[in-house]
């Protein structure tokens, strides 16, 4: 039996990452996900309550107050097929990342409401708060799924006409001789 020549002189190298690697991309990942989980929760679980609080306080009305609840979950409403749709397109550390950067905004919002006592202020900040309740939902879904970083889309995979492209396109391994 011939013996084989260097695998870097046979183009045999492969470029995809070790399994250990793979390993511990994904735990740093879930340790991540787990940790914006617990964080986001108790922010959005903790935001809508003082919001309604603080509603309350300033238009001095318990039916603007309700009002105010009602703002942070349509809030959530409207942004998560958004979200799930930059997801899609961009990834979702992307959708992610801009969902919590955006329920921050609402937080610095709603302080800044309070402080001046602003009605309108502070709904616009419970409504962005609400994006923080459809991340969380979010990336609960994206801690169950831990997979390797492989393409998305319709086309892609193996059973896509991505992969089917993908799996023409790489050269055939040359033998030893």
């Amino acid at each position: 039996m011939p013996e084989l020549e260097h695998p870097v002189s046979t183009g045999l190298v492969s470029l995809r990452p070790t399994q250990p690697a793979v390993d511990a991309v994904q735990r740093r990942t879930m340790t991540v996900l787990v940790i914006a989980q617990i964080i986001g929760t108790v922010g959005v679980g903790v935001a809508p309550s003082i919001g309604v609080l603080l509603a309350g306080a300033v238009t001095d009305s318990e039916a603007w107050a309700g009002l105010a609840r009602t703002g942070s979950t349509l809030g959530a409403a409207l942004v998560g097929l958004p979200l799930g749709n930059l997801a899609a397109r961009r990834g979702r550390r992307v959708a992610l990342a801009t969902g919590w950067w955006t329920a921050a905004a609402g937080g610095l919002l709603l302080v800044a409401a309070a402080q001046w006592s602003m009605i309108v202020p502070l709904f616009a900040g419970l409504l962005l708060i609400g994006v923080g309740l459809a991340v969380s939902l979010q990336s609960r879904f994206a801690a169950t799924d831990p997979r390797a970083a492989a393409p998305e889309g319709p086309l892609a995979g193996p059973g896509g006409l991505g992969g089917h492209a993908r799996l023409r396109a790489r050269p055939e391994p040359r033998r030893a001789r």
